[in-house]
């Protein structure tokens, strides 16, 4: 959970940094959920069928899903004077 929540808020600023694509930009909250839930899955997935010592386990992709869904939550707590001030 603690991996997933560093790496949606990393991946959250680096949505709000880039200048590129502003649908990445605006819609930053949800394109790191998606992301973030995807990249859990697939993991859990190719864990399972590349591995014969380990198995996909549904209540890892839900801690993934959580550990994101809090990292959005902890970088709106941190972050949302400096957002709102700019």
């Amino acid at each position: 959970m603690a991996v997933f929540l560093v790496f949606a808020v990393l991946l959250k600023v680096s949505f709000l940094k880039q200048h590129q694509f502003a649908t990445l930009k605006y819609h930053a909250n949800k394109y790191t959920l998606i992301i973030a839930i995807l990249y859990g899955v697939i993991i859990e997935l190719l864990q399972s069928s590349l591995f014969t010592e380990r198995f996909a386990d549904i209540n890892d992709m839900i801690a993934n899903a959580i550990g994101a869904v809090l990292g959005l939550f902890i970088f709106k707590l941190i972050y949302a004077n400096c957002i709102n001030n700019k």
